[in-house]
């Protein structure tokens, strides 16, 4: 007997040790399927409804935090381990586990009765079973935290430039932002939890940018700058990190996804912003755009849209009365430098005209101000949020409407289908100094 315990002793040590990580991961992995940020693994065929994925999620109908709702009219019950144990009105506690598994998959409600047919029966692998049980007996607790979250810490990353050609912007960045959150956190942070910013560099290859926020697992990335064709983005959502105040425009209000809040307005807005501008030239030549990093429009019949600057200078010299000029500001330099001092130019801003002029009064760039007012949205929405957070509270936070200036004459608005805080500004420079066009398209 000796012999078989001192042969078993260090197996039953080993996992005694184990314990507290598998049941940890058996919590994260409910977590993410009680929230839907992980699908089931028969798929559609995981409920008696067929459901897809988006609708299978446990706090789709029983809240985020396991304390009920209503969905379609009907309500939908607490959740969290107290109210699963004790009566309810005249219906009896679940009795052990298994009755809480039974009405997930069975449809048997408290003391044996028929759950109602709104109810998905699920078909769940043991490997479920015990990650949701596991997770039930933790949701809406006080340590019940999304990744990234503690009692005392919300971490968030951002990905910029840090290197590289464009290194001077991502750094103004970092530095508006860190800036700002030191502020925040100056004054108490938010609900008592300071925010603390990790900063990634995206001068290196997809793979080891994902591997890194995989191994950061931040709450949110904020201020992000990538290009539109990287993978990036498309990988934060697969991991359900909140994406805000992103500082590459989409191409419309509809490529935005589920975790996406831009600072920035969508390509398209800046491309009607630049057509509008034309529109309200006085200059007696013709109407020209230049458009270098936006798709050229089918222009209307008295607009002509250039490629570049230098093509736009060429066709300029073959023209005898001045004309207007529309860009954005990646060809300002280059319009400056090649379109003849005798046209009017509109340059059209990816922010209120308060931003570029904000950079310039302090000595800065527009760089900083934009990572300042992506650091001030975050702190709105997460006062917004409350003291409770899950990984979707920062978008939850825009199904109201509301108003926030970011930075002094540069309001933002968000509502449920606006998920973009600004729309283009205008500058017009003429013979005299610059001026801040009287309107914003």
């Amino acid at each position: 007997m000796k012999r078989t315990f001192a042969f078993f002793a260090p197996a039953l040590i080993a996992c005694a040790t184990l314990w507290p990580i598998m049941a940890k991961a058996d919590v994260a992995d409910g977590r993410a399927l009680y929230h839907g940020h992980a699908g089931f693994a028969r798929g559609v065929e995981a409920t008696n409804l067929h459901l897809p994925s988006e609708f299978t999620a446990c706090a789709k109908c029983h809240g985020a935090f396991g304390e009920g709702g209503r969905e379609g009219g009907v309500t939908a019950p607490a959740l969290i381990w107290s109210a699963l144990t004790t009566p309810r009105g005249e219906a009896p506690a679940f009795q052990g586990e298994s009755q809480i598994l039974d009405a997930v998959t069975k449809g048997v409600a408290r003391g044996g009765a028929a759950l109602g047919p709104t109810m998905p029966r699920y078909t769940l692998s043991d490997v479920e079973m015990s990650a949701l049980l596991a997770y039930l007996k933790h949701v809406g607790r006080a340590d019940d935290y999304p990744p990234g979250v503690d009692r005392q810490t919300i971490r968030l990353a951002t990905m910029l430039p840090l290197s590289g050609a464009a290194s001077a912007a991502g750094h103004a960045v970092l530095d508006g932002m860190r800036g700002a959150f030191d502020a925040a956190n100056s004054n108490g942070g938010l609900y008592g939890r300071k925010l603390v910013l990790d900063a990634i560099d995206i001068e290196q290859d997809a793979q080891a940018l994902a591997k890194d926020v995989t191994l950061r697992r931040p709450f949110a990335v904020v201020g992000g700058m990538w290009r539109l064709d990287a993978p990036i983005s498309l990988e934060l959502a697969k991991q359900r990190i909140a994406k805000i105040a992103t500082l590459t425009p989409h191409k419309d209000a509809l490529s935005l996804d589920a975790w996406d809040i831009d600072l920035l307005p969508p390509l398209d807005q800046q491309r009607n912003a630049i057509e509008s501008a034309l529109n309200n030239c006085a200059a007696p030549g013709p109407k020209w755009a230049i458009a270098s990093n936006i798709a050229i429009a089918t222009p209307i019949a008295d607009q002509r849209w250039f490629a570049s600057a230098a093509e736009a200078a060429e066709a300029a010299k073959q023209i005898s009365s001045p004309g207007c000029v529309a860009y954005g500001l990646s060809d300002a330099a280059a319009v400056n430098a090649a379109m003849p001092v005798t046209w009017e130019k509109r340059l059209i801003l990816p922010f209120p005209a308060a931003i570029f002029l904000v950079g310039r009064e302090e000595s800065s760039n527009p760089w900083y101000a934009l990572g300042r007012a992506a650091a001030r949205l975050v702190v709105e929405l997460f006062a917004r949020a409350g003291s409770r957070l899950n990984e979707r509270s920062p978008l939850v936070a825009l199904e109201q409407s509301f108003r926030v200036e970011l930075e002094s004459g540069a309001p933002a608005y968000f509502d449920r289908a606006r998920h973009y805080a600004w729309d283009p500004g205008i500058i017009t420079i003429s013979a005299g100094a610059p001026k801040i066009g009287r309107k914003q398209f």
